[in-house]
């Protein structure tokens, strides 16, 4: 009689269960990081937010003020939460640099750099620039408005 050995072999084996773990971690870390990028971005977008706001603030106020080359910004926003800056965003070739200013806008630091450019005897081009910090990378994001008012 012939013996027929059979090899019923259930379950998994080592390799299956290293690669089934491999799997799920290379899963877990795809998440994490996908998440991890996702809030950078949200931040980066909402700090983008905030500067532009400031920067349609200004130009709105200064229009207001018939964009006059004495139009100082701590008068709308608050003095504690303006003061002048020696430095900031380089003006535009042919405007007139009216100043420049540090300010604090909705918890984001920015500089603002405020020039007009007289256009006719009744019309005044208004640039504002509003810089402020891209994380770590050193350099300034930059969010530039123009618009234009009679004075």
């Amino acid at each position: 009689m012939k013996m027929n050995k059979k090899n019923n072999k259930s379950g998994f084996s080592l390799v299956d269960a290293l690669v089934a773990v491999v799997m799920i971690i290379i899963i877990v870390l795809g998440a994490t990081m996908y998440r991890y990028y996702s809030t950078l971005e949200v931040r980066k977008a909402q700090e983008q937010l905030k500067a532009s706001r400031l920067a349609v603030t200004l130009c709105e106020t200064w229009r207001a003020a018939s964009g006059s080359a004495g139009y100082d910004p701590s008068d709308h926003l608050g003095s504690d939460n303006v003061s002048f800056s020696g430095q900031g965003a380089s003006k535009p070739s042919g405007y007139i640099l009216q100043n420049n200013y540090e300010i604090a806008f909705d918890d984001l630091d920015c500089k603002a750099t405020l020039s007009y450019k007289d256009e006719s005897s009744d019309l005044r081009a208004l640039n504002i620039i509003v810089a402020w910090p891209n994380g770590n990378a050193g350099q300034d994001k930059e969010f530039e408005i123009n618009s234009y008012c009679a004075f």
